[in-house]
């Protein structure tokens, strides 16, 4: 609780006895918090909300893209994120992983070396991600490749 008199501020508390009130003022409560300042306040939230932004971005050189299909990409650590375009949301995609370029492609915690991506999308949103350790990234339309991702 807190009540204000003539510019200062008293902090109320209730003791556990639940008699009486154990009365701070605000001296008392700067001295408690001296090292804590503005600044330090604000450095703390800088800190807390920046903390996704810091995250490894844009890991991956995008070697090819066709736009007319995969509209955007994203990367953050080992993830990887596309946005289709409209007209292909139902379409499947096919994935390749590699450590060599185009070169022994590995396989997928399914045993295989094609992960298949399922056609049903939301429109507008970041349709697919995958997340892998792979220097290279390869995403097939069609027996088309329409992507292709190089590991910074």
């Amino acid at each position: 609780m807190c009540f204000a008199t003539n510019r200062s501020v008293d902090y109320r508390l209730k003791g556990n006895s639940g008699s009486g009130y154990a009365v701070l003022n605000y001296a008392d409560l700067y001295s408690i918090y001296e090292d804590f300042d503005m600044k330090n306040a604000i450095a703390l939230l800088v800190f807390v909300f920046a903390m996704p932004v810091l995250a490894a971005q844009d890991i991956f050189n995008i070697l090819s893209q066709d736009t007319s299909i995969v509209v955007d990409v994203r990367t953050e650590d080992n993830n990887v994120w596309i946005k289709l375009a409209p007209a292909n949301l139902s379409d499947e995609l096919t994935l390749r992983i590699s450590n060599k370029n185009q070169d022994f492609y590995r396989s997928w915690f399914t045993g295989e070396t094609d992960l298949v991506s399922s056609g049903f999308r939301g429109d507008g949103a970041w349709s697919d991600r995958v997340e892998t350790s792979a220097n290279y990234i390869e995403y097939w339309h069609q027996g088309v490749m329409v992507l292709h991702l190089e590991r910074k």
